[in-house]
């Protein structure tokens, strides 16, 4: 125990010495955290492994270390921790059979660190997509969001999820949905099966009994509606409504999803223009309590970057 203690102290001294501190992250001091790595005492660990987030990719030499803390320790902090370092340290993918072998770690933590790492890395297997679909279901809401996104960024593999991330959209938690119609946006045209649900998902967030938590995913959903493109007609309904609402951003959202289905500029160009000077409450009130305004940059970003896109069209249109 007095041991464990004094390399406890011997990190903190590395720290305050500038060996936590990612300007000061120095060469010298990595060996001494690889060494604390099998240390017996699981703080010890704990530390070194989170001292080692700070050298990024000049942390390579502690991979193997790293790696063998996030399937064997006993300690489920140190696993969770060993996988996020991984991931600081950039991701590799020879660190996928690691990281798939993390997802069925019986700690949730554990499970959405490697479903966050392995989104990092992209292009993946559709043995891992396999392994990740089975998680969309997890009692966590963490490693259900961080599955989805490793998934939307899975490349072609990831159409095998399509199902599986559209019986998802039934989650009650607004967060979780809205990271299955970012996944599902991602694939793009391919997701066209789930349209109808996105399209009711999109009514219900527009019903003015709708709480706001609950609003969360509509910009999301209006956004991936979009991406699918013309296979998404059928939430053209869903998507005037939207284009209607109180909020800039579902606005701007909404009318570009209907240009990306529909090519319609005449509905959409007023509403996309008049985004471009929107505003919005800012978070905090001033001195007198108030909220004042501020531009609202999601939807002049939506905005901007989509009448762009339309006079570009327009440009390289023979028929205009």
């Amino acid at each position: 125990m007095k041991k464990a203690a004094i390399i406890l102290t011997g990190i903190l001294a590395l720290c305050f010495a500038g060996g936590c501190d990612d300007r000061a992250a120095t060469a010298k001091n990595l060996p001494k955290f690889i060494k604390r790595l099998d240390s017996p005492d699981p703080e010890v660990r704990l530390r070194a492994a989170r001292a080692l987030n700070n050298y990024g990719p000049r942390g390579a030499d502690a991979i193997p270390a790293l790696a063998r803390l996030a399937v064997e320790d006993p300690d489920a902090r140190v696993r969770a921790t060993a996988i996020s370092t991984l991931g600081y340290i950039g991701p590799r993918r020879d660190m996928i059979p690691v990281l798939v072998h993390a997802l069925g770690d019986e700690d949730s933590s554990v499970r959405g660190h490697a479903a966050m790492v392995l989104s990092k890395l992209g292009n993946l297997s559709e043995d891992t997509v396999q392994v990740l679909i089975g998680w969309l279901a997890d009692e966590d809401r963490f490693v259900r969001i961080r599955s989805a996104e490793a998934i939307g960024n899975a490349g072609p593999a990831a159409k095998i999820a399509i199902p599986a991330l559209v019986d998802a959209l039934d989650d009650r938690d607004s967060g979780v949905v809205y990271s299955m119609a970012k996944a599902l946006g991602t694939i793009g045209a391919d997701a066209a099966s789930a349209t109808p649900k996105l399209a009711a998902i999109l009514a219900d967030s527009l019903s003015p009994t709708t709480k706001a938590m609950a609003r969360l995913p509509t910009a999301r959903v209006a956004k991936a509606l979009g991406q699918i493109g013309p296979g998404a007609k059928e939430a053209l309904p869903q998507l005037q409504l939207a284009m209607m609402d109180e909020d800039p951003t579902v606005r701007a959202a909404a009318a570009r999803a209907i240009w990306q289905i529909s090519g319609n500029t005449v509905d959409t160009v007023p509403v996309l223009t008049e985004c471009l000077d929107s505003m919005m409450r800012k978070t905090y009130p001033n001195e007198d309590g108030e909220y004042e305004l501020e531009p609202n940059g999601p939807a002049r970003h939506i905005a901007k970057k989509t009448l762009e896109e339309i006079e570009a069209a327009s440009s390289n249109d023979p028929s205009e």
